[in-house]
């Protein structure tokens, strides 16, 4: 089965291989943490220590609390996060295309992007509920996703609310 992404995350800069040597500190394998973003192959990720820092916690406090980690390792993550959540709708469809990822997003812009550009892939799976948060919606999206894994897996747009699913087959045609 596919990885997942949220919405949010891609590329600013021009190609993989430049945008790595920006971050050569953040690492990502299957094999640790499940494929996140982590720190030198740690298990600690990028989404760790922002959630830590997020919460009030300094640089200091977080050093204290992984000893094994540096400075730079963490202003790295910061940096990382940054960078990702910093991506445009096109660079998103981009890594989600060439990683074999479905996009999962709250936003109409990307299933907008593939039926203007009569794309087959990445796959969009689209949130359309009120409040998105995990608790609320987190076990129909689950479900959902697992429903139409072949469809997703194939090229589709999955259109999800509290109440009803919808799915079109790519490429979406006029």
């Amino acid at each position: 089965m596919r990885r997942y992404t949220h919405g949010n995350v891609g590329s600013t800069v021009p190609s993989s291989e430049t945008r790595m040597q920006h971050f050569d500190r953040i690492t990502q394998n299957p094999e640790v943490m499940g494929g996140k973003a982590s720190v030198r192959g740690l298990r600690v990720t990028v989404g760790m220590i922002v959630g830590q820092i997020g919460a009030g916690h300094s640089i200091e406090e977080v050093l204290a609390d992984y000893p094994y980690l540096e400075r730079e390792d963490i202003l790295q993550a910061l940096r990382y996060a940054a960078w990702r959540a910093d991506a445009r709708d096109t660079e998103i469809m981009d890594f989600a295309r060439t990683n074999g990822y479905v996009v999962l997003t709250h936003d109409l812009d990307f299933s907008a992007i593939l039926a203007a550009t009569h794309g087959d892939k990445p796959s969009v799976a689209q949130i359309r509920a009120d409040d998105v948060s995990p608790s609320a919606i987190g076990v129909i999206v689950t479900k959902a996703l697992q429903r139409m894994r072949i469809e997703l897996e194939n090229g589709a747009v999955l259109t999800i609310d509290p109440t009803r699913m919808r799915l079109r087959l790519l490429p979406v045609q006029p």
